[in-house]
């Protein structure tokens, strides 16, 4: 439950503690074809979000929410998911108990692997979901840049 952990550490990191956050996903299903289950399967869950008495406007909430979908699962569309939900409860103090719940598809498939934990059709195997990371260009390797032409190999006229 890649996406679930996701988000979890993406609010975290920016927004609140890990003790003012609770994370869960419920109404799951696994859908795999008894058929072909060296393929791997295919989950389907909603994650509740939650944060209790905290002094966190819902707006930043909200844009933190939609900014880590842009970068983390922008296929939503098309893969048929709805919109996330919200509840909104002020307190005193300009302190909010706020909560999104938002649904999730992830498969996970076989991909091979020498310390894999199964075995498929005789070939040790891990089990990989479909999350994937965006491309950090902040924290990547510099490129080197090289001009064919000015810096061929060699040969000039």
């Amino acid at each position: 439950m890649e996406y679930l952990q996701s988000l979890s550490d993406y609010l975290i990191k920016h927004i609140t503690s890990k003790a003012d956050l609770e994370a869960w996903a419920q109404d799951g299903e696994l859908l795999f074809s008894p058929s072909v289950a060296e393929e791997g399967y295919e989950l389907r869950y909603m994650c509740s979000f939650e944060l209790s008495d905290v002094e966190v406007k819902p707006a930043r909430l909200f844009m933190l929410i939609a900014n880590w979908v842009q970068q983390y699962n922008p296929d939503r569309d098309t893969q048929g998911l709805d919109a996330p939900l919200f509840f909104v409860e002020p307190l005193a103090n300009n302190r909010y108990d706020l909560g999104v719940k938002m649904e999730f598809i992830e498969q996970m498939k076989f991909v091979e692997d020498v310390n894999g934990e199964w075995l498929v059709e005789g070939k040790k195997k891990t089990l990989q979901s479909d999350f994937q990371e965006p491309f950090d260009a902040d924290n990547a390797e510099q490129l080197i840049i090289f001009d064919g032409h000015s810096q061929d190999n060699g040969l000039h006229n």
